[in-house]
This record gives structure tokens, sequence and C-alpha cells, in this order.
């Protein structure tokens, strides 16, 4: 059989969970991230960090086409629905499709986009290249706990507490579980940007390694034994906020609680402006309405100690609409005016559902323990290591 396919069957048989309503759940050993996918790629560098890669095309052979040994680079081009592999300004090969593929126990790649000019990122393991629309599309076949390391770490940053790298990891992994059909429909897991997970390459922190080490199959679970839906945020200003104020779905786990861990932390205040009008023109162009003079006072004046739902008394301009069409870091914010500019002074910074991480930060730093943190922002959940859970 060709290794290229054989590969590609490896990788599928890799995931017992894909299949909607399985309930003899297990992790995956692997997982296909798509990379770069806020960038189009016409063309990357490839340099093996540590192993040996080996470069198989989609034609009907077992052999390589070449070898990467450390250091040594290739360069791959997009070339309308063609890939051209080059070594050494020599044109290799033209394919459809690219693997490759670790030869050796430990494999590192450096990713270094040459067309657009983009930051190097270093990643673990193997990769699947094929052409979308005329660029590179580049995914990453990893190891389950390599990505959360990796995740981790663009996630959480250096210079944490052990517990709380044990927290991120665990909510992660749990995440990346219970969402790994999102991108089933374009072929891999998940991807690189925030909306699955931010994951701008490997890790070689050792407190993230030995934290993610530690948690190693624990996932959360909710009260019917099924992964949670476990989203975080940066920082929720004092107060989380339920799922169904911003999602259609009411998740006994997703509940508001009070937060004082995080009011002291970077992301806890925030100030922006605009114009009056723009505001104003915005609220009635998009919902339809001629607003009253009593209601743009209400607006202008609009304050919230507590988190709300919604900018006026009536209940019909969302919040939410408004932080998104002007990019405020959340919506947990009072307004005052000066001349004829609105001053948004903000608490927190992003959706305020779920983990907050800044608060779980210093409960660590207090500490807490992993449970009791992850408790305290998910309710009705227990932590479980898979594996032995549902082996019981």
């Amino acid at each position: 059989m060709n290794n290229f396919y054989r590969f590609i069957i490896i990788v599928i048989i890799s995931f017992p969970l894909i299949a909607k309503g399985n309930t003899n759940l297990s992790l995956p050993s692997k997982i296909d991230i798509r990379i770069f996918s806020g960038s189009e790629i016409n063309e990357i560098n490839l340099t093996s960090l540590e192993g040996r890669y080996l470069i198989y095309s989609d034609n009907e052979t077992n052999e390589p086409l070449l070898s990467v040994r450390k250091f040594a680079s290739i360069k791959l081009r997009a070339k309308d629905s063609k890939i051209l592999i080059i070594r050494r300004d020599t044109i290799i090969q033209e394919v459809s499709k690219v693997l490759i593929l670790g030869g050796a126990f430990n494999n590192i790649m450096l990713l270094n986009p040459i067309e657009p000019d983009l930051a190097f990122r270093m990643y673990d393991d193997d990769f699947v290249i094929t052409v979308a629309d005329g660029k590179l599309k580049i995914i990453n076949i990893v190891a389950l706990e390599k990505y959360i390391a990796g995740v981790v770490q663009s996630e959480s940053g250096f210079l944490r507490h052990a517990v709380y790298y044990q927290v991120q990891a665990t909510i992660a992994r749990t995440y990346a579980f219970k969402n790994i059909n999102r991108h089933e429909a374009q072929g891999h897991n998940l991807c690189d940007q925030v909306h699955c997970q931010a994951y701008y390459g490997r890790t070689g922190y050792n407190p993230i390694i030995e934290a993610v080490n530690d948690s190693r199959g624990t996932i959360i679970i909710d009260n019917n034994s099924q992964p949670v839906n476990t989203v975080y945020h940066a920082n929720c200003g004092g107060e989380t906020i339920n799922s169904e104020d911003i999602w259609p779905q009411a998740l006994p786990y997703l509940r508001s609680v009070k937060d004082t861990f995080c009011l002291n932390s970077p992301g806890a205040r925030w100030e922006m402006k605009i114009s009056i009008n723009d505001l104003l023109r915005f609220v009635e162009s998009t919902y339809k309405i001629k607003l009253s003079a009593s209601e743009k006072n209400h607006i202008l004046t609009f304050t919230q100690d507590n988190r709300k739902l919604h900018l006026d008394e009536n209940k019909k301009i969302h919040l939410r609409q408004i932080r998104e069409n002007f990019k405020l870091r959340s919506t947990f914010f009072s307004i005052t005016t000066e001349n004829d500019t609105i001053i948004f002074r903000g608490r927190g910074f992003g959706h305020g559902v779920g983990l907050c991480q800044e608060g779980a930060m210093k409960m660590a730093q207090y500490g807490f323990s992993k449970e009791y943190i992850i408790k305290y922002y998910y309710k009705n959940i227990e932590l479980v290591v898979i594996d032995d859970f549902f082996a019981n």
C-alpha cells in the first residue's frame, strides 16, 4: 500500500470519537490541526530542527521523494492546484498533495512562510499539505498531548503558576475533545485560531510540559458523563455570564459567577472613544428604529454595575452587537459623553462565559487547587481521567 494512504488510514482510525453519539469515549492519540489558517500562504520554507523527515507525494509509490535531515530544508510553492517541491532552488516534483512524515523518535519542523513574509513557527510531528483556492493548506498531524502543550503556551504564555498550567491544560484538552469535529467538513479536526483555541506552535517550556503530563488524560464531564464545552476568556471584569446570555443554549455548567480575583489584573479595565453619531446611527440602522430624545439620553448615560444584556430599557438593543461592531473588549461597559464623543469605560476582556483566565491565574497564586479553580468557574461537573473512568 502507498505510504501516503497508509498514513491517512492510521490518522483516521486514531479518532474513535468522531461518530456522533458515541458514549464509549476515549481520547485520540493524534489530532489534525490546520495551521496558519488565518493567512493565505503561497510559499513556505521548512527546516528540520530535530529528527529526520521523509517527504512523500500522492503518486503511486512506496518510496519517499526525498529525505530531509536535521537542519536541512525544502521549499513548497503553490502553483494553481499543484505544489512545487523545491530543494536548493531546483524543482524536485509537482504534486497535488505532500506528506511530511517524521522518521525519528522526536521530530520538530520549523515552518517559515516566505510569501507572505510571516514569523516562523515550530511544530512537532507530521504534516499533510494540499492546495485550497490556490493557496497552501497546511495540516499538522500531532500527538494530542503535544498539541495541548502548544495550546497552553499560546493561550497562557510563560511564568505562570504550575497549578494554573494544569488548569489550562485540562480545559484545553476537554475543549479539543468536545469540539473535535468542528472542521470535519473542511477535512481536519480543529484550526489554530482562537475560536478553536490558539495554537501557534510547539512548546519546549518545561513547566508547561510538566503540567500537561501531570494532567494527562484528565477532562471535565457533566452529569451525563459527557465532556463539557470548556469555553474561557481573558478577564471577566468581576462577573462571568450565563451561556444563554450570548449563545442559544442554557448549559448547567456555564453559570454566572462573581469573580473578585481578576479585578486588579491587566485585562480588568479598558477605555475606548467613538463619536456619539457613530453609535446612534448604528443603533438606528441596525434595529430599524428612530430613537426618541429620552431613548438617546438613556443610551448616552448607560451604566452597569452588574452585567446587563441590553443597551435600552425595552431590551431590544443587544450589547453583544455593540461590542462586535465597535470591536470593544467586552460587553461589560458604561457610557459617558464629552462634547460629541462617547467614552466607553469597560471591565474585562472577552465573551465572559466560563473560566476567567486572569482570575484563575490569581487563584493559583493564592494556593487554590486545580479542581477547586475549575469547579469555581464550571458548575455541576467532575474531573476524570478518561481511560480510568470509562474502564470502570
